[in-house]
């Protein structure tokens, strides 16, 4: 909520202050330990040119890392009106590995992304979560979050960490953007 305010001595010209509440918050840990393996989706018009661009920070990534995209977008935005499908052709990320996380609600990880998440016949649902499974008990790819985003978070820790340098490499990159959107400011 937002409320217009001019001071009765104003010497300014009469404009106009508007106070208002702004939530500029952001994870510098969990984000500076995995900028250097994200993808970021706000604003990308289609889930194809998505996938792309999972596909392209794929080659370019070190392994065992997976690619990751965690939050910033929303399926609205894509022409195609879908959601990603971890099995599905859309994907055109091959042998990638990849998590995509939607709004702390659910993650899709594919093929080569469930061995390195350690997700298979076996594994339990997480706490406060479900891992959709096929016919066979096999995980889908889907992990969705029913009553606490800790089954995501869980899922998350699953993942091999980048080496302590690239860890420290990461942050700092991390941090460098963070830095360059605040001197645009």
């Amino acid at each position: 909520m937002a409320c217009a305010v001019r001071h009765p001595g104003d010497r300014r010209g009469g404009r106009t202050v508007i106070p208002g509440l702004n939530d500029g918050h952001t994870h510098f840990i969990r984000g500076g330990l995995t900028y250097t393996n994200e993808v970021r989706w706000d604003g990308v018009p289609s889930l194809a040119e998505a996938m792309r661009r999972v596909a392209r920070a794929g080659a370019a990534h070190a392994r065992p890392a997976l690619v990751q995209v965690i939050g910033g977008w929303t399926w609205a935005q894509f022409a195609e009106q879908a959601p990603p499908d971890a099995r599905g052709d859309q994907r055109g990320d091959g042998d990638t590995p990849c998590m995509i996380m939607h709004l702390y609600d659910r993650a899709w990880l594919n093929r080569a992304g469930d061995p390195r998440a350690r997700l298979d016949e076996g594994t339990p649902n997480m706490f406060g979560g479900a891992i959709e499974r096929d016919a066979s008990g096999n995980p889908t790819g889907l992990v969705m979050s029913t009553t606490s985003l800790a089954s995501l978070v869980s899922v998350w820790l699953r993942i091999p960490r980048l080496s302590p340098e690239d860890q420290i490499l990461s942050t700092r990159h991390f941090m460098r953007e963070h830095n360059r959107w605040c001197h645009e400011w």
